[in-house]
């Protein structure tokens, strides 16, 4: 399987990065699609290429790029202290993160072009603990959970190495929270939603990777693409659809 990173420096042209909990993406062959393939449609600015950037510490300098769990090492040498560290691309702040006796303690933030908080991570000695957080790129109050940002995505469970397991809640951009689907435990049925509440896809997942079928929809709810999933891998047929039912293209992932 792909690692993120590869995935995305494919895909960030035509896909926008808010519902980054899912790890595989279809890449749509049509031009007419492209535009369907915006996951969130309140996401006015997002990257168009994986930002790197500098961490400059004890004479260290590590170029990284965007990953849910970025920088695996510290580039720094610390005694026991917490350090806070920001990862630039210019002057716009790509992530965060706190660190102590040079692990990964605390949240980890990262950060839309805008500014505004894209996901939100908690990190206990390097591990992944508790609910990772995603927001939306806009202004808006809903929904109102105590100890929560407002913007609220989804509250996304995972395990220590980052792998999918839960998803605990999912919200529209006015709050109104939406039906998760089957998935429990990394196996089932994922369902996810554009920032209006209209199905965007449904995949089948196992084991925290997408495996069995998979579908996007149009806002309407016809049925845009449709495939499936080995191993988090494309696999048999995929085939494009024009709203009126039409076949677009086919791709066949030998």
């Amino acid at each position: 399987m792909k690692n993120l990173s590869s995935i995305l420096v494919l895909l960030l042209p035509v896909i926008s990065l808010c519902q980054s909990y899912i790890v595989t993406e279809y890449e749509p062959k049509t031009d007419s699609l492209l535009t369907y393939f915006d996951t969130d449609t309140s996401c006015s600015n997002y990257y168009f290429g994986i930002p790197t950037c500098e961490i400059k510490c004890d004479d260290t300098i590590l170029v990284s790029s965007i990953s849910p769990i970025l920088p695996k090492k510290s580039p720094c040498k610390q005694k026991e202290k917490i350090i806070g560290r920001n990862c630039f691309k210019g002057d716009t702040i790509i992530y965060g993160f706190n660190q102590y006796s040079g692990k990964l303690e605390g949240y980890y933030v990262i950060q839309y072009p805008s500014g505004r908080m894209w996901i939100r991570y908690t990190y206990h000695k390097d591990k992944l603990v508790g609910i990772v957080e995603h927001f939306y790129d806009s202004f808006t109050k809903k929904p109102k959970i105590k100890g929560t940002p407002s913007c609220l995505m989804a509250l996304v469970e995972t395990d220590e190495e980052g792998r999918l397991r839960n998803i605990k809640a999912q919200y529209t951009l006015a709050g109104k929270k939406l039906k998760k689907g089957n998935f429990k435990d990394g196996d089932g049925i994922i369902l996810f939603y554009r920032a209006d509440g209209s199905l965007l896809r449904s995949v089948e997942m196992k084991n925290g990777s997408p495996d069995g079928k998979c579908a996007y929809y149009y806002p309407t709810g016809q049925v845009l693409v449709s495939g499936k999933f080995k191993d988090g891998k494309f696999i048999s047929i995929w085939n494009e659809f024009s709203i009126e039912g039409k076949t677009l293209a086919t791709t066949d992932y030998k």
